[in-house]
């Protein structure tokens, strides 16, 4: 998992390169490492009550739902992009 996790923060810090102007990179940088950090604090502590409140079944539902959401997004996102082409 940490292989995953430092895969997806180098890759999430090379888009906002792409996408950032060079006199913002800086803030750019800062903002990305701020928002790790408040996951990094946040995400075990959601974790932990999710469990408490649902029990330890509560991965399958979490993990199906952010599944949904991307079809649904990449679905829509791509029936969008199709019809401006025309």
């Amino acid at each position: 998992m940490g292989i995953f996790l430092g895969s997806m923060y180098s890759l999430g810090l090379s888009y906002m390169t792409d996408l950032t102007p060079l006199e913002l990179l800086p803030a750019g940088n800062i903002l990305v490492g701020m928002s790790f950090s408040l996951g990094s604090i946040i995400g075990p502590s959601a974790t932990g009550i999710m469990i408490g409140l649902f029990g330890n079944d509560v991965f399958y539902f979490v993990i199906t739902g952010l599944l949904v959401v991307a079809f649904l997004a990449l679905f829509f996102g791509n029936a969008r992009k199709s019809s401006t082409i025309v």
